[in-house]
């Protein structure tokens, strides 16, 4: 398959096709043990069964559907490979939905390293890819929305991270049984040009909600993420010692919105090496 950019492994394929030249019908099915993308490297495999629509005269080839096995995900691609009216080449243009998805996977698939997150994941995805010379990590353009339920953390230095988030927005810091935390994530996001951006995303785990929007390069591994935290707890309740006490005065300046805190923040850094901070940007601080 290396000789379409962007992806390789060795492709072996089954099947039969009848009809007319400019309306074939084909059905088949696909084995690849080594399939990857370029950008990420990462051989994973990958098995589909097909039932095509293929114009003879142009090659146009409408896909209706390919059910497809990625690891252990699960999931079916309606649409197909066609060239638009005044275009040089074709336009990979499909709808798919995860029936049975593991966000470990498609992180495997897409990124460098090992995945960042292990869990169920439901997908849709509206995926497009343009004709050009250009390689395709810079022309895919996706779209679509997402839930990841009870998401694991792979990374030790994020999990703890968010353990110290949950146990803190609990009002329990430092207490050891606040360990191993799970997440559910949801949003929606568009990618292209090597970017993904999330115009809504959100982060919940025990005692806080994250209310996000920011983007994630892939080159780089870079996040930035701005947006609203809201805590159970209340300011004072995220410290211990003498800042528990010294912080009670300034409990009500931030108990905002039925939440027992509510504050602007950041996230930025990379994905092995987050960084969470409060937003500069927060009203909040020209009252300090």
């Amino acid at each position: 398959m290396s000789v379409f950019k962007g992806i390789s492994g060795h492709l072996n394929s089954t099947g039969k096709f009848g009809g007319l030249i400019d309306h074939i019908i084909a059905d088949g099915e696909t084995r690849t043990p080594d399939f990857r993308l370029t950008m990420s490297g990462n051989p994973m495999l990958l098995t589909t069964t097909f039932h095509a629509v293929i114009d003879g005269g142009n090659g146009n080839t409408l896909l209706d559907p390919v059910e497809a096995t990625l690891g252990k995900t699960r999931f079916a691609a309606r649409g197909g490979v066609v060239r638009g009216k005044g275009e040089a080449g074709k336009t990979i243009d499909l709808n798919v939905t995860f029936h049975e998805g593991r966000i470990e996977d498609l992180m495997r698939l897409a990124m460098k390293g090992p995945p960042m997150m292990k869990g169920p994941i439901q997908l849709k995805v509206k995926m497009v890819l343009p004709p050009g010379k250009a390689e395709p990590a810079d022309k895919l353009q996706l779209s679509g929305s997402f839930l990841i339920e009870n998401g694991d953390f792979t990374s030790a230095t994020v999990q703890d991270k968010i353990d110290e988030m949950s146990s803190k927005a609990q009002g329990k810091p430092k207490d050891p049984s606040v360990n191993e935390v799970r997440a559910n994530l949801a949003g929606e996001f568009k990618m292209s040009n090597g970017v993904i951006e999330f115009p809504s995303l959100g982060l919940n785990i025990p005692g806080a909600d994250l209310d996000l929007d920011g983007k994630y390069t892939f080159a780089q591994e870079a996040i930035d993420f701005r947006g609203k935290l809201r805590l159970d707890a209340k300011v004072s309740q995220t410290q211990t010692g003498w800042k528990r006490w010294a912080l009670k005065p300034v409990d009500r300046f931030f108990a905002k919105e039925g939440a027992g805190t509510l504050v602007r923040i950041k996230i930025d850094g990379t994905r092995d090496q987050p960084r969470f901070s409060r937003d500069k940007e927060d009203p909040s601080e020209s009252r300090r």
